[in-house]
């Protein structure tokens, strides 16, 4: 096992330990983001082994909660959104179309949602994102724009990354949701245990098919 790997597996492990004592189930951005560069260094090399990694665990996260945008729209376009991010890992999509495509979905799915469309607006939100993920990789570490105490607890939800909205979808909102009859933290659990496990465990096999 390499010196990378062995970090991976604490980190994984450390994860495990926090949404078991967490109340919600939560698995903090803090940790998660440590999790993710254990994977590799993100930029300045595109479509590195690490950013691969993370894009492949972007795009499994959102197809978690594809049944929940199916529930309430027919429209396709997280569909849409995370085929072209597949096709930008294998080399064969075009980056910019992809990146372009996820602005404007994003963007056009920011508005206020009655409570029975909120969460497929998070599906919404976690698609963009993870075709985000795999034109530019995570936003990781702290740059002129954004601290390293801001990239750890993130109020800004441009910040928030793929996992965390498909996270609030899979679990009916976010842990600090107002509407506390929506949020189920053993859903929120059972997600974040999914993805510290099967999630990465199958993102890192992508890179061997």
């Amino acid at each position: 096992m390499s010196r990378s790997e062995a970090s991976t597996e604490s980190w994984i492990e450390r994860g495990l330990q926090e949404i078991r004592s967490d109340r919600a189930g939560q698995l903090s951005f803090r940790t998660r983001r440590r999790l993710l560069l254990s994977l590799g260094p993100p930029h300045p090399e595109p479509l590195s082994r690490g950013h691969r990694v993370r894009a492949a665990l972007a795009i499994l996260v959102v197809r978690e909660v594809l049944p929940v945008w199916a529930r309430r729209h027919r429209s396709r376009h997280p569909h849409d959104l995370i085929d072209g991010a597949r096709r930008v890992l294998a080399g064969t999509g075009d980056v910019e179309a992809v990146r372009s495509a996820a602005h404007r979905f994003g963007a056009s799915s920011m508005g206020g949602a009655p409570p029975e469309d909120r969460r497929a607006l998070y599906v919404g939100h976690a698609a963009a994102c993870a075709a985000f993920v795999a034109v530019d990789d995570e936003v990781l570490l702290p740059d002129a724009g954004v601290s390293d105490a801001e990239l750890d607890s993130p109020e800004d939800p441009d910040l928030w990354d793929c996992a965390a909205w498909a996270a609030a979808a899979y679990a009916g909102d976010f842990p600090w949701t107002d509407a506390r009859s929506a949020f189920d933290p053993e859903r929120n659990r059972e997600l974040w245990t999914w993805y510290l496990t099967d999630g990465i465990a199958e993102a890192r096999r992508e890179l061997e098919r």
